[in-house]
């Protein structure tokens, strides 16, 4: 009986601290929608990462533009999002701010024509 009371608690134990070393167990949420600046559509598949020190965490946006990131830090970061035809958009010192939801539009990328 002993034994197993030990082994409970070491395997108790064990789980806690990896779940400590876990960026997921940041209850913290970055949460919005992206659309698209010039027609106000909503952007499904768009990927959004965070990154603050040596943690990156990233999603894609849904069907309906919405993404929303587990884990983000609350303290001041930076955000990088993507999506094939439209322009990189890069956004440096955000704070995140609990409980908001961030309307984000992107530009689509602009097509060069060259004259032979």
């Amino acid at each position: 009986m002993k034994n197993i009371f030990l082994l409970t608690f070491l395997m108790l134990s064990y789980i806690s601290i990896a779940q400590l070393n876990t960026p997921a167990i940041n209850p913290n949420k970055f949460k919005g929608v992206l659309y698209d600046l010039k027609t106000g559509h909503r952007l499904e598949g768009a990927s959004i990462s965070i990154e603050c020190d040596q943690t990156k965490v990233n999603t894609l946006t849904d069907e309906n533009g919405y993404f929303i990131l587990h884990g983000a830090p609350t303290n001041c970061f930076t955000v990088t999002i993507t999506m094939p035809g439209f322009e990189r958009k890069v956004l440096e010192h955000v704070n995140n701010i609990l409980e908001v939801e961030y309307y984000i539009g992107l530009e689509q990328t602009k097509v060069k024509q060259s004259i032979n």
